[in-house]
């Protein structure tokens, strides 16, 4: 699975602020760096990610 602007350094990323904190919405990808709110809204428009 590939999310649009989430490459594999974002990905470890991800999995690492998963151990200290879970992702509980979309809004939760700004603590990666080098997503602002202008990837965020690209990744949206662009992406099926679903937060349950």
């Amino acid at each position: 699975m590939t999310i649009y602007q989430i490459g594999e350094e974002r990905a470890e990323q991800i999995l690492d602020l998963r151990e200290q904190k879970l992702f509980n919405e979309f809004e939760d990808l700004i603590r990666i760096d080098g997503i602002g709110n202008e990837h965020l809204e690209a990744i949206e428009k662009k992406s099926d990610i679903c937060f349950n």
